[in-house]
């Protein structure tokens, strides 16, 4: 027999008990808060109430946040006062397994849920395991091709370039030409042209 002293045995008598049901890898989370959520395992989390009032349904629903929408993963309460009506009703409609227990470790289910949870047996943890696994790094490769997905989005939304405004602001940055000179060279570089085709058809004549 366990005797419920402390919170620490209440948390390790729901451990027991949820490994007693087939959920095998049930564990004590460790102290401090882990995000609402006081035993894990692969396929299910608990938490746990050593109080000597009745738990509200905040607490609950404070549960079904732990879960991160891991809708696989079942969900267990356990409290040594009992539940208040609105909190049956909210578990009931979430399917949260509500037991109590007592300062000597017995366990008794609440609901139909927690009936229905200790009857399931064995858990497959270890596919339950790999499951999240993959989950998690599909999550990690779809973050990173999306944000590749963004970098891509951004440069082809430049789309293409107005070469005429480009050469315009090439042309626009030279400054004040010098009208003069360019004129004089056209007009030498004409001559030139002029006096070459002249010299070519002299040579042909000799």
């Amino acid at each position: 027999m366990t005797l419920i002293r402390t919170f620490r045995d209440a948390e390790l008598n729901a451990a027991k008990h949820m490994r007693s049901i087939g959920i095998s890898d049930a564990e004590v989370t460790g102290n401090g808060a882990d995000g609402g959520i006081d035993v894990r395992s692969a396929v299910a989390i608990a938490q746990v109430k050593f109080l000597s009032i009745p738990v509200g349904r905040p607490d609950l629903q404070r549960l079904v946040g732990a879960r991160a929408g891991n809708e696989r993963r079942e969900m267990l309460f356990y409290s040594k006062s009992g539940y208040t009506r609105t909190a049956l009703e909210y578990a009931n409609a979430h399917r949260i397994a509500l037991y109590t227990f007592d300062t000597s470790g017995t366990v008794t289910a609440v609901n139909t849920t927690a009936k229905v949870t200790g009857s399931k047996g064995a858990r497959d943890v270890a596919t339950a395991n790999w499951i999240e696994i993959r989950e998690a790094n599909a999550a990690a490769w779809a973050a990173e091709y999306q944000a590749k997905g963004t970098q891509r989005k951004v440069t082809e939304s430049k789309g293409t370039r107005d070469a005429t405004t480009a050469k315009g602001k090439v042309a626009g940055s030279k400054g004040t030409r010098d009208a003069t000179t360019a004129n004089w060279i056209e007009i030498r570089e004409a001559n030139a042209a002029t006096w070459a085709a002249e010299y070519q058809a002299k040579g042909r004549g000799r």
